[in-house]
């Protein structure tokens, strides 16, 4: 899913049709809205985030993954003029995901990020 939003992000395509493959409900909800309320304020991301999942709940068909990423290569741009949205730095971020096995498919069903530094 964090790919998916990475590639959309860089355009802020919030109807990247990638999202249903890997997020549903509240998590696909939020991907789509975010990405919209950046298409609209006219902002893109460069760059990607830096991932360390781990698995820290686990059943045959639901899982809990905690995440402690790094946004300091992943940031808001104006896309107009290439300049930086703001000069707040990425950092690290906690970032719990709820995953659920359907129709043979993990996809993320809900996800909740912290505050900069909450990792």
């Amino acid at each position: 899913m964090w790919n998916d939003m990475t590639n959309a992000s860089h355009t802020a395509n919030w109807r990247d049709p990638a999202f249903s493959h890997h997020a549903t409900g509240e998590a696909f909800d939020e991907l789509t809205s975010g990405l919209y309320s950046m298409n609209q304020q006219g902002l893109v991301s460069h760059g990607a985030p830096i991932l360390h999942p781990q698995v820290t709940i686990s059943t045959p068909s639901k899982a809990i993954v905690d995440d402690c990423t790094s946004t300091t290569g992943w940031l808001e741009y104006v896309a107009a003029t290439g300049k930086l949205k703001n000069n707040t730095p990425g950092g690290n971020r906690l970032v719990e995901s709820h995953v659920e096995l359907a129709d043979g498919v993990w996809r993320v069903t809900d996800y909740a990020v912290g505050d900069l530094g909450s990792c």
